[in-house]
C-alpha cells in the first residue's frame, strides 16, 4: 500500500541567514587591515626584505623569547591554575583577580612595574645589581617582559582544563589499586594534554606579539631584544617593505599556530 499524500519538504528555519550577515562587520574590521598586510607583503620588494639579515635576526630573537617565556609560564602559571581549581575560597578569588591583572593592564605599565622591581636602582634590581647582576635591558629582561603579560592566558585556560578532570574516573582507578603514578599518567595527562597544549599555544602567541612590555623593561638591541614588534615599528618609519615582510611572517607564524591548537583540541 502506497501513500499518495503529497510529500512536504522540510523549511529551512526563517533567520538562518541573520547570525551571518550580523557578523560580516566584525568579520570585516579584523580580515581587512589582515588582507591589506598580506596584499603587500607578497609584493617582490616586500618577499626580498623578509630574508634580509636584520628580519632574520628579529625572527630569530622573537622565536627565543617566545618559547622561553612560554616556558616561564608553563612552570610558574600551572601551579597558580591547579591550586586555583581546587580552592573555592575567597581569598582564591582574590588571587584570580591578581593573576589576571596583566591581561587587561597596559603593557607599556607592566613594563614600568617590571623596570621599578628589577631594574638597577629597583625593589629587588639594586640588590642583584649590588651583586653583579643586571635584568633590564638585556635578553632576559625581554623574556620576563614577554611571561608577564602571557601568564594570565595559561592560568586562565590551565584552570578551566583542571576543572574538566572527572574524578569519578581517578577515584574508580584508586579503588582498583593504582597508584599515584598510574592515575597521573593514564588518567589525568590524557584528559589535560589537549586543553593544556591549547593554552600554552595561546600563551606563546601572546608572548610572540609582545610590545609595550619589552621596549620599556627590555629596550630594542639588535639581536638581543629587538623583537618582530620592535622592528617592525622602527622599520616603519623608513623601510615600509621591510615592516611589512615582517608583519606578515608573523601572522604566518601565529597563524598556524592557531590552527595547529585547533586541530589538536579538536582531535579525538
Amino acid at each position: 500500500m502506497t501513500d499518495d499524500r503529497p510529500r512536504v519538504r522540510p523549511q529551512p528555519p526563517r533567520g538562518r541567514w541573520l547570525p551571518f550577515l550580523a557578523s560580516l562587520p566584525g568579520l570585516a574590521f579584523i580580515a581587512l587591515p589582515i588582507g591589506a598586510l598580506l596584499w603587500l607583503g607578497f609584493s617582490d620588494d616586500a618577499m626580498r626584505a623578509m630574508w634580509l639579515p636584520a628580519s632574520l635576526q628579529a625572527m630569530r630573537v622573537s622565536l627565543t623569547v617566545a618559547t622561553s617565556a612560554t616556558l616561564v609560564c608553563v612552570m610558574l602559571g600551572l601551579p597558580i591554575a591547579w591550586w586555583l581549581s581546587r580552592d573555592p575560597r575567597v581569598g582564591a578569588r582574590l588571587v584570580r583577580g591578581l593573576a589576571m591583572t596583566p591581561l587587561v593592564m597596559p603593557p607599556v605599565v607592566a613594563g614600568t612595574g617590571l623596570l621599578l622591581t628589577l631594574g638597577r636602582k629597583g625593589l629587588l634590581g639594586a640588590k642583584l645589581d649590588a651583586l653583579g647582576l643586571s635584568i633590564s635591558f638585556t635578553s632576559l629582561a625581554a623574556v620576563l617582559a614577554a611571561a608577564f603579560v602571557s601568564m594570565p592566558l595559561i592560568i586562565l585556560s590551565g584552570e578551566a582544563a583542571f576543572r574538566s578532570l572527572s574524578p569519578a574516573h581517578d577515584e574508580v582507578a584508586r579503588t582498583l589499586g593504582a597508584g599515584r603514578y598510574a592515575r597521573l599518567r593514564h588518567i589525568v595527562i590524557p584528559q589535560l594534554r589537549r586543553p593544556l597544549f591549547a593554552a600554552t599555544a595561546l600563551c606563546f602567541g601572546r608572548a610572540l606579539g609582545e610590545f609595550g612590555a619589552t621596549i620599556t623593561f627590555a629596550g630594542s638591541f639588535p639581536g638581543r631584544t629587538r623583537t618582530v614588534p620592535l622592528a617592525v615599528y622602527q622599520l616603519l618609519q623608513g623601510d615600509q617593505n621591510s615592516a611589512v615582510a615582517l608583519s606578515v611572517s608573523l601572522i604566518a607564524v601565529s597563524f598556524l599556530i592557531m590552527i595547529l591548537s585547533g586541530r589538536v583540541v579538536r582531535s579525538p
